[in-house]
């Protein structure tokens, strides 16, 4: 599954017929199903909710044991994916550098509607990111 499209998109290797796949619960084979149906395209995990019939609750949590067999979040083939976080620091840069303050939950707004990404990223990992750029004094954090 690509995050970024266009042509220097990287694709998710499938997983092999004796993976930990196997071991999925009957809600993760469901969303997993979900997921492998829509092959390169992707899709949103609002349109996994409702395809999969699941309660919001469920489909998070399956959501992140299937993120625990692919690697996790900033994972692509079992290796670091630091053109993904590298898209995602200069993202949230200018957008707060166009805004002068943002919240977490307006940055984290702000990526998720963002055409080039088509997965949908956690207040979690845009707050990993931010960090990253206030330790590298790309960003100062602001505190009320």
């Amino acid at each position: 599954m690509s995050r970024l499209q266009g042509p220097s998109s990287l694709k998710r290797k499938r997983p092999e017929l004796n993976s930990p796949v196997q071991s999925l619960t009957e809600h993760e084979r469901i969303l997993y199903d979900v997921i492998r149906s829509k092959q390169d395209i992707g899709i949103w995990t609002r349109d996994m909710k409702k395809e999969a019939k699941l309660p919001d609750n469920v489909v998070n949590k399956s959501l992140k044991a299937l993120q625990e067999i692919s690697g996790g979040a900033w994972y692509l083939e079992g290796s670091l994916d630091t053109e993904f976080i590298e898209s995602l620091r200069q993202l949230c840069k200018r957008q707060i550098e166009k805004k002068g303050v943002a919240t977490l939950e307006e940055v984290t707004d702000l990526i998720n509607s963002y055409p080039a990404f088509n997965v949908d990223v956690t207040k979690q990992q845009i707050e990993e990111i931010l960090r990253t750029l206030i330790w590298d004094n790309a960003i100062m954090e602001v505190k009320e």
